[in-house]
């Protein structure tokens, strides 16, 4: 049900504190995927507005998907651009996202 949600906020302007709250109620997985659907900017204020608990979750199913998928013993070659791309800028909102929780704190 949750999912449902979460993909009918999608469609339309996103309400921030509105989906968090959303991601939230999705198991961690899904909203990985969530997370990883949405723009940069979006993503960072989803995060901040998110539990702890629940956001750091979605962050390590993200970085485990890497891991397990381009990490040593893969059989793929070194990485590509894109993935390190897409590292970097993961690093970069978990790094937010702690500096979030600290100010929280």
């Amino acid at each position: 049900p949750e999912d449902q949600r979460v993909a009918r906020l999608l469609q339309h302007t996103i309400d921030v504190p509105v989906l968090a709250s959303a991601v939230e109620q999705q198991i961690a997985a899904d909203a990985a995927d969530t997370l990883e659907a949405l723009d940069e900017s979006d993503v960072t204020e989803v995060l901040i507005r998110m539990e702890i608990a629940s956001a750091a979750e979605a962050l390590s199913v993200m970085l485990l998907s890497i891991t397990a998928n381009h990490g040593p013993g893969t059989n793929i070659p070194s990485p590509t651009d894109d993935l390190t791309k897409y590292f970097s800028e993961l690093t970069m909102l978990a790094t937010s996202f702690c500096q979030s929780v600290i100010i929280k704190s």
